[in-house]
């Protein structure tokens, strides 16, 4: 007599491993954290006034602020220059990033990991070293899967 489970099968599932898988085999992510596809999101505060990402507040007053004077808060926010240069993609990215092979998986890292007071966004994440490690560790084992796969 065998007993069946009536608990339903879990198939745990970690958003940010594939994320940077989709990215290594050449697809696209709809985040901000990885890869360079714009960023379109704006932030409606509690007084009506919208503004960019949360993160941002991480790293100076008033980061995340957009002018007030807006007829349409959600489209003028879109074509404000501080959320453009979010949505740029590698036009955004420092030197050191666009001559880095993983450019296009890590994205230059999460854009609040970016700042660098009175050198702005345009830097390597602080994670740089680490996100390197990662990306290029799940590299390897997805490497090693399809050649198992192919060569048995």
């Amino acid at each position: 007599m065998s007993v069946r489970s009536s608990a339903p099968q879990l198939d745990t599932r970690i958003r940010m491993f594939e994320n940077i898988m989709d990215l290594l085999l050449g697809g696209t992510v709809e985040l901000e954290v990885w890869g360079l596809g714009p960023t379109r999101i704006a932030v409606i505060e509690t007084d009506g006034s919208v503004a960019q990402i949360d993160d941002l507040k991480a790293t100076f007053s008033g980061a995340t602020k957009l002018p007030a004077d807006q007829h349409n808060p959600l489209d003028r926010a879109m074509l404000e220059p501080e959320i453009v240069e979010c949505q740029i993609g590698v036009d955004a990215l420092s030197d050191t990033c666009r001559a880095c092979s993983i450019h296009t998986v890590c994205g230059g890292g999460p854009y609040v990991t970016r700042y660098r007071e009175g050198d702005g966004f345009r830097n390597p994440s602080v994670y740089c070293a680490d996100l390197t490690t990662l990306i290029r560790h799940i590299e390897s084992r997805m490497r090693a899967e399809v050649a198992t796969v192919l060569h048995g």
